[in-house]
């Protein structure tokens, strides 16, 4: 792992607004990541720094109570059993929370709903558990509630700039709690803001420009009314959603993004056509790098705590990664056969972690570490369920009740038209996960 910052900081100013004018894509195909196959030069970070950056808020003020109390016992002999007590305490709070869920795991798949005309590329879920926004190749964005079937298509159109939404792909979407706005990122590189709470006439309610190259990815970062987005550019920008402006750009991919995470404040994953991964602190503007695991680009990463991910890449191969270890836990290759990994999510803090390919199969592993391993970071990894559909998995995502996982399908994959099967349909298949776990607060 490598900790890189750009010299003179990662901060840039924001981009000149858009001229108006139609960006020219010759091939609407993600470029190969043999392109951005760079070199990154960057510092090694030492152990005792590596600690330190991989710990939280929570983590730290822990850590400092615990070096207190060694402390106020050495000087003032401190009674031995309140000490024992109140270190006791401390572990038990400082320890990963990891439900054992795979094990008792039940997956109860639901018919195909149907619903965009090109496939579907990403999708959120709401805190109700019924509504899900979903984005397309067919410029739309969906409303769904799952438990009715009803929609609402806030629509765009391919090459029309001025139709109130995207008018090239949608790659990705988000919502924002603090906003109670619907976020998008398209490959017309542009950040759309939606309202769900009124109609405006199936438009867009504003538009925020600064991105040199498609728009993939975006995710909302947790308790406050920001986003960040992930692009071709090689960049991820932050926007502020409440001044409806540009905030800042952070830089260390040497190729484009093609995937973000995001499941606490301080902390976001990225992925991208340079075959590394970045795990970003980003109160600092500080990242570590892995890299090596993989032969292709990476497609698709997933936030499984604040020390676990997993990561999906175009060689096949599905790796298992703990941010204390330069390597990872554990690989799969060719988890679905040679085909690509188009998606990887997983169910937050537990040992359940799930991949999607063009082969039309969701997978769900259990991650388990190897305790009798010296290397800490070694893990046992064995696939538990398997839900076949059909299409290609372009997106998968667990609801925040932990009850259901919803996965975006489509005759195509999301990032390109490799894989065409013109007998899927485009919708989405809702999951039942029957478990005895519940949500981490």
């Amino acid at each position: 792992m490598k900790r890189a910052r750009k010299p003179g900081g990662n901060k840039k100013k924001a981009a000149k607004p858009s001229d108006g004018k139609l960006p020219a894509f010759d091939n609407e195909d993600v470029p190969s990541s043999d392109d951005d196959d760079q070199p990154v030069s960057a510092a090694v970070v030492q152990e005792s720094d590596q600690e330190e950056f991989l710990e939280t808020a929570d983590e730290k003020r822990l850590r400092l109570t615990k070096e207190y109390l060694n402390e106020l016992d050495e000087a003032t002999g401190l009674d031995k059993n309140v000490a024992d007590t109140l270190q006791e305490q401390a572990d038990v709070k400082a320890r990963m929370v990891t439900m054992k869920l795979a094990a008792q795991l039940e997956v109860t798949p639901s018919p195909l709903k149907k619903g965009h005309r090109r496939a579907p590329t990403c999708l959120t879920i709401m805190k109700d558990d019924r509504t899900v926004f979903t984005g397309g190749k067919d410029c739309a964005v969906i409303r769904w509630d799952v438990e009715t079937g009803q929609k609402q298509i806030m629509s765009g159109k391919y090459k029309e700039p001025h139709c109130g939404g995207h008018f090239m792909h949608v790659l990705g979407i988000a919502f924002n709690e603090e906003t109670n706005l619907v976020v998008s990122a398209g490959r017309d590189r542009l950040i759309r803001l939606w309202d769900p709470r009124t109609d405006h006439k199936g438009k867009c309610i504003d538009t925020l420009r600064g991105h040199q190259g498609a728009a993939t990815s975006i995710v909302s970062q947790p308790g406050s009314g920001r986003v960040y987005s992930g692009s071709l550019d090689k960049t991820i920008k932050i926007w502020d959603l409440g001044h409806r402006a540009y905030v800042e750009t952070l830089f260390g991919h040497t190729g484009g993004v093609t995937s973000l995470d995001m499941t606490t404040e301080d902390r976001m994953i990225s992925g991208g056509l340079d075959r590394s991964v970045r795990v970003w602190k980003v109160a600092f503007d500080t990242h570590l790098f892995f890299g090596g695991a993989h032969t292709g680009a990476i497609d698709t990463v997933s936030i499984l705590d604040n020390n676990r991910f997993v990561v999906g890449s175009e060689d096949g191969s599905v790796s298992f990664w703990s941010a204390a270890s330069r390597k990872p836990g554990a690989v799969i290759p060719n988890a679905h056969g040679s085909q690509t990994i188009t998606a990887v999510g997983c169910v937050p803090y537990s040992d359940v972690a799930i991949s999607g390919s063009v082969d039309g199969k969701v997978r769900f592993y259990e991650m388990a570490m190897k305790s009798e391993n010296k290397r800490r970071s070694a893990m046992d990894v064995r696939v538990v369920k398997e839900v076949e559909v059909h299409g290609s998995v372009n997106a998968l995502r667990v609801s925040p009740s932990l009850k259901l996982c919803v996965a975006a399908v489509g005759s195509e994959g999301s990032l390109g038209r490799w894989y065409t099967d013109r007998g899927a349909k485009e919708g989405l298949v809702v999951m039942r996960l029957d478990h005895d776990g519940k949500p981490v607060q």
